[in-house]
């Protein structure tokens, strides 16, 4: 601890930031943990874990990240389908939440919706904004590896991590 500075209880400062969990480890060993009891309904999250677990497949030559979406016959579910500039960006490009893909995703409120560009407005690779591009990765890595993001999720990532409540049944697109 610095002069002066006061020492926050670890659970107080937890409670204070809204955090769902918190391990503090020191020495490899761990000194203090907090952990919901329940699960925890996340959703951002998914973007950071997809770019881990698409990694994998592209370090072993499973993934081609200059791919497009007409490569790879993507387009999207709900119409308009996607024009051909659209079609032309690149797995690059998704995971870098630079599409140029404007449709509206799911779950997102009318104030996010409001404020989508006009289709057409930026070609692939050259303005950022992220969502449905993560829809879309969704399917790509799920026709690539013959997995389901959720069975990836799980064996990849939330085995070695340790997690023991991932219930794969409520996991949901």
């Amino acid at each position: 601890m610095s002069p002066g500075r006061a020492e926050i209880p670890v659970q107080e400062l937890a409670d204070q930031v809204g955090a769902t969990a918190v391990v503090v480890c020191g020495r490899e060993r761990e000194r203090h943990e907090c952990r919901p009891s329940a699960a925890v309904d996340c959703r951002s999250i998914r973007k950071p874990l997809l770019g881990v677990l698409f990694g994998r497949h592209v370090a072993d030559d499973r993934i081609d990240l200059d791919t497009t979406l007409a490569d790879r016959g993507i387009d999207d579910a709900v119409p308009p389908s996607l024009t051909a500039a659209e079609r032309s960006a690149r797995v690059r490009d998704l995971l870098t939440c630079r599409s140029g893909i404007y449709h509206p995703s799911n779950h997102q409120g009318a104030g996010a919706r409001a404020a989508l560009p006009p289709r057409g407005a930026h070609q692939p690779g050259t303005h950022f904004y992220d969502n449905w591009d993560f829809n879309a990765l969704g399917t790509i890595l799920e026709r690539c590896t013959g997995m389901s993001v959720f069975d990836e999720f799980a064996d990849i990532i939330a085995g070695p991590a340790g997690i023991q409540s991932l219930d794969r049944r409520s996991c949901r697109y």
